[in-house]
């Protein structure tokens, strides 16, 4: 038997960096190596088209090992890799009993663990959330659950005190032992800050309240935490993955002073908390977003001397609100399944799939189906919880989880000196880092050099848009939404007493909150019972964003026009030549317009300018695209524009850069161009409002 080691690099010469370098330099042509093939992500890092074992050390690798400092592989020796990742399905119907049916049917199918969003019934009648009364109300949500079994994660904004209240009266009703509780508060005063743009009370009143809640947990519910840190306000106004790491670990921070100053260490403190952060579709940044905040985190902790309480850590990890399209929602699925890959893969402790049908209203029973199978089918199919933090030892992944990890903390170290995340989010600065990270993906969206599939590329013209019931459809206001029953008077009035004290024993809030809410005091009853005496209002307010809303503006105004006009705005595509020669920009160009909610009419093959006219008279449109390649726009484009204008194109556009012969096409009746890196956005706003339609 031959025992020589079979090693196949060996039939090959070696190859240097300087090597392919050289390869590369001779396909480009002379054309910049930075500007083709280097990507700049909006994290400001540079992302290169070669990894080699140059770009991360493989000796004493500095990433380690699972549940070890830094923490890149995992909190925890073993991670998800026994029993898989928890799958939290989200519940914001307003009705309590349709939630209670789908969480049920939930459970019964795949989840581990349920979401809930609550509002009280005067708040925001057109947001998502279930329109809580009382504890009856949630404990109508619960109906039929094993409580003792499932987590129940509730989140309520500034009402996370009464809603945490009326959980711990459900689980002490349903004789749930305090050991077998198990979920979350939901309580992130700052989130919500940045999320609404107020909050009830100061931000020292806040937090205080805040860490009222937090000792009054770590006392009774062991495994409940109460607060949660969560960046999806951040990321959904656009935000980088840089800012979103920097702001939860400088939120968690915040956190963890002010549960200090009621007597909470930083260890018990630190087990208090979940941090949710949103994935989107850019499938290794997001992998590596999830590890470098364990990093950051990681040190975090070290310095406030908890570091073994890292394993204690949780993430959880939403896919992304501002990725989905209300067009061709379809593809939504698409997205999240990326998402849910990228979370699982950075070993996430729990992940929530939104349906695909989120951002049209409230979601029927097949999208939530689907949400909840994309999870079962790629942990019990794929098994991408069986190998601990697969990415690892990727040049690509390792460099990348780095430099977000140092960008991170130096962030983190600048909010710092701007006196901590309170102050850098109440003076504007946070919202001003948001906002250019924000500008920089609407100009690229603007530009498609962001692509939204279904939306700005490939678009369905023909697209039915799917309907789904709204919100405030679906409202059934209970008759003792906002009753205060007499036994709960006296309760209120103490709880009242407290909030407006400057200071109060921990604990002792949560405790008059619970009961009143035991009492029957209601949601609204008891927010109002706790209201500081101004809110606290945010200078520069979040504003959320969806990529494909300015795409899907266009195709709502091109929709309207149908219904009142009979007939879309349209676009006559003269394509000359043979289609070897306008086949590519013909199509480029057909699916520019179709993206903007304009009915495309190609006329194919023409070689004259009359034949151009003539086609353009008879097709009922009022602006037209030449389409062709250069050769032979040099030979006719001219003549066809001369041709079209006198046959009466109002607009005639010429597809392609026009180089040093724009003046000569302008005069001839070319009023644009359009060609790749184009506002294609401004572009398509202009033609339809020169045609008479009105865009929102």
């Amino acid at each position: 038997m031959d025992s020589t080691r079979l090693n196949i690099a060996d039939d090959f010469p070696a190859v240097t960096r300087e090597d392919w370098m050289t390869l590369v330099q001779k396909s480009l042509r002379g054309a910049p190596f930075e500007k083709k093939l280097v990507t700049r992500l909006y994290e400001g890092v540079d992302v290169q088209p070669l990894y080699t074992a140059s770009d991360w050390p493989g000796d004493d690798d500095p990433s380690g090992l699972p549940g070890f400092a830094p923490y890149a592989r995992g909190a925890s020796a073993m991670g998800p890799a026994v029993g898989g990742w928890d799958v939290r399905q989200e519940h914001a119907s307003p009705s309590p009993a349709a939630n209670n049916a789908a969480i049920r049917k939930d459970l019964e199918r795949g989840a581990s663990s349920v979401l809930i969003t609550v509002r009280h019934a005067d708040l925001r009648p057109a947001d998502a959330g279930v329109v809580i009364g009382n504890m009856r109300d949630l404990g109508t949500v619960l109906a039929g659950v094993q409580l003792d079994t499932h987590a129940v994660h509730i989140v309520a904004d500034a009402e996370f005190l009464p809603a945490a209240a009326m959980l711990a009266c459900v689980w002490r009703d349903r004789d749930v032992e305090p050991s077998k509780a198990r979920g979350g508060f939901g309580c992130d005063p700052l989130g919500t800050l940045a999320r609404n743009g107020q909050l009830p009370w100061p931000a020292d009143r806040a937090l205080l309240m805040l860490s009222d809640l937090a000792v009054w947990t770590s006392r009774t519910f062991p495994s409940v935490r109460s607060l949660q840190v969560d960046t999806s306000p951040y990321h959904n106004a656009g935000a980088t993955a840089v800012h979103e790491i920097a702001i939860a670990a400088a939120t968690a921070l915040e956190y963890l002073r002010a549960m200090a100053g009621c007597g909470l260490d930083p260890a018990p403190a630190s087990r208090q908390m979940m941090f949710t952060f949103s994935v989107g579709c850019d499938l290794f940044l997001e992998i590596a977003k999830i590890r470098a905040v364990r990093i950051v985190w990681g040190s975090v902790l070290q310095r406030c001397d908890a570091g073994s309480e890292m394993r204690a850590t949780q993430i959880h990890a939403r896919t992304s609100r501002r990725s989905m399209a209300a067009r061709d929602p379809w593809v939504n699925l698409l997205r999240a399944m990326t998402g849910v890959v990228a979370a699982a893969v950075a070993g996430a402790d729990a992940i929530t799939v939104a349906p695909f049908d989120e951002v049209l209203g409230l979601p029927d029973d097949f999208s939530r189906r689907v949400a909840r199978n994309t999870q079962a089918m790629l942990k019990d199919e794929a098994h991408l919880h069986r190998i601990i933090d697969p990415a690892g030892g990727s040049w690509y992944v390792e460099s990348l989880t780095d430099r977000l990890a140092r960008a991170a903390w130096d962030l983190l170290q600048e909010i710092e000196r701007r006196g901590g995340m309170a102050a850098a989010l109440l003076d504007g600065t946070v919202a001003g880092w948001i906002g250019e990270a924000a500008a920089a993906r609407k100009r690229n969206v603007a530009t498609r050099k962001d692509a939204i599939t279904g939306v700005s590329e490939f678009p369905n013209g023909g697209e039915e848009k799917l309907r789904r019931a709204l919100p405030h459809d679906s409202i059934t206001r209970a008759p003792h939404a906002s009753e205060t029953p007499p036994a709960a008077a006296a309760a209120l009035a103490r709880c009242s007493g407290i909030a407006r004290e400057q200071a109060w024993e921990a604990g002792t809030l949560t405790s008059e909150v619970l009961a009143a809410a035991r009492a029957g005091a209601s949601l609204t009853a008891l927010a109002r019972a706790l209201a500081g005496p101004a809110p606290l209002v945010l200078t520069a307010p979040l504003a959320p964003m969806r990529l494909s809303e300015p795409f899907e503006e266009l195709r709502d105004a091109s929709e309207a026009c149908l219904a009142q006009d009979g007939a879309r705005p349209r676009m006559f595509l003269a394509s000359l030549g043979s289609v070897a020669q306008y086949g590519a920009r013909s199509t480029w160009a057909s699916n520019f317009f179709e993206a903007g909610g304009f009915e495309v009419i190609e006329e194919t093959g023409v070689r004259t300018a009359e034949a151009a006219a003539a086609a353009f008279a008879s097709c009922g449109a009022r602006i037209v695209t030449i389409c062709s390649s250069d050769e032979v726009y040099e030979r006719i484009a001219l003549d066809v524009a001369r041709a079209l204008k006198g046959a009466g194109a109002q607009t005639v556009v010429l597809a392609g850069r026009p180089g040093n012969r724009e003046a000569a096409y302008r005069e001839a009746g070319v009023d644009s161009f359009i060609f790749v890196g184009c506002d294609v956005l401004a572009t398509l706003r202009q033609l339809m409002k020169a045609q008479g339609v009105e865009i929102r």
